[in-house]
């Protein structure tokens, strides 16, 4: 920030890394200001299922109106891109090729479709 080099501290890199065979992720600098690259480097953890309001897939955030299914249950990404929770909602078209038919289901506080 305000053009400076970051000095005893740690920052987040990502797009300022591209081409130079870093992954992106939180890298430490010393008392100079010269990175501090592990010997060998953190894979950043993609963000998976529901974080927050948000469902993400191998770290994309899922845009709405999809029934998506992970690990053996139902999440319906819903207005504003955001997960419907504690909620019943009617689905017909975001069902398609799912086996479910139309009709009212009832999405918990998490955000998981209950089916009875």
């Amino acid at each position: 920030d305000g053009n400076k080099v970051l000095k005893n501290g740690s920052a987040y890199m990502n797009k300022i890394l591209e081409g130079t065979g870093l992954a992106a992720g939180t890298y430490s600098f010393d008392a100079e200001g010269k990175m501090i690259i592990p010997e060998t480097p953190e894979e950043p953890e993609l963000k998976n299922g529901v974080v927050g309001d948000y469902f993400y897939l191998n770290g994309v955030k899922q845009l709405a109106y999809q029934l998506i299914e992970y690990e053996g249950s139902y999440y319906y990404v819903s207005d504003g891109h955001k997960v419907a929770k504690n909620i019943t909602l009617y689905l017909n078209k975001a069902l398609a090729g799912t086996g479910l038919t139309a009709g009212e289901y009832y999405f918990d506080v998490d955000g998981k479709m209950i089916l009875d």
